[in-house]
């Protein structure tokens, strides 16, 4: 089975989409064309390819691979499932790993917004979905994303993946790193990666904190995507129909922040975690 040079495996909402945007456009890399196809994590309930012959077509491997040229996936929750990295491994031992990272808890803020727009998540406030996590009856498309207290602990996520992958496969970048010092991070990587700088300029971040107007709206546009499938010819035509109905059903009202006591009680929960995290990366998590 193919199986890329390197994968981008987390975490959620730390910048992950700005440096697949970046590695595509690098002329040595030859990224998925399908971000997130989570096609190795069957055990977390979120497998959007499901076929060794629809994998395999994310990635041009049908002409001759040029020396140099590298290939690269993004699947963030590889890194919360307990079989995506040892079945990766299981068929090729010298892959590389880049996780990028950010304090948990403006993560989970993120993920909530994001969660939001998505129509998965039905509390408006962070501090709901915290509080009620695990009690909703309705069918989501991603479970683990939903699951705040895991995704949170990340410390524990990463020793579990040291214990499989030697720490020099692996790439650590912090979220703040990559925003402000983003050409330093960038060299990193490419040496990590063993292939030349590019010029390539990097997008720049954008914080889409709003929420849709129609949640019901919002589910049912995601829902047609997951059945037409990532290869699907008539998927371009839908995903421009789908944005167009998603900006007009936009709110500008921004999603709920957290009060000073909730935070403490997170940074409470996380604390054991959040140092655990620290040492094994190096990363200050500010």
């Amino acid at each position: 089975m193919f199986i890329p040079d390197f994968f981008i495996i987390g975490a959620p909402k730390c910048g992950t989409t700005s440096l697949d945007k970046f590695l595509t456009g690098h002329p040595d890399v030859r990224m998925a064309s399908f971000k997130e196809p989570h096609f190795f994590s069957q055990d977390i309930g979120w497998q959007v390819v499901k076929s060794r012959e629809k994998y395999e077509s994310l990635f041009d491997i049908t002409a001759e691979k040029t020396s140099g040229r590298i290939y690269g996936e993004s699947s963030v929750f590889y890194l919360y499932s307990d079989q995506a990295i040892s079945t990766i491994e299981s068929c090729r031992s010298d892959v590389k790993y880049i996780i990028l990272l950010r304090n948990p808890i403006d993560m989970l803020l993120s993920l909530h917004a994001e969660n939001r727009k998505s129509g998965d998540e039905v509390h408006r406030s962070f501090e709901s979905a915290w509080r009620n996590i695990g009690r909703s009856k309705r069918r989501i498309r991603n479970p683990v994303a939903m699951n705040y207290k895991l995704v949170g602990r990340l410390g524990f996520r990463i020793e579990k993946l040291l214990d499989i992958v030697p720490r020099e496969r692996v790439l650590f970048i912090e979220l703040s790193e990559f925003v402000n010092n983003w050409g330093y991070v960038m060299g990193a990587i490419t040496s990590f990666l063993e292939i030349p700088p590019s010029s390539q300029v990097i997008m720049p971040f954008e914080n889409m904190r709003r929420e849709y107007r129609s949640i019901t709206l919002n589910r049912l546009i995601a829902s047609i995507s997951d059945i037409v499938g990532p290869k699907s010819r008539h998927r371009e035509i839908l995903k421009k129909i789908g944005g167009v109905i998603r900006k007009l059903n936009m709110s500008s009202q921004e999603t709920l922040g957290i009060t000073p006591l909730f935070r403490r009680e997170l940074e409470m929960f996380f604390a054991d975690d959040t140092q655990l995290l620290r040492s094994l990366t190096g990363k200050r998590l500010v």
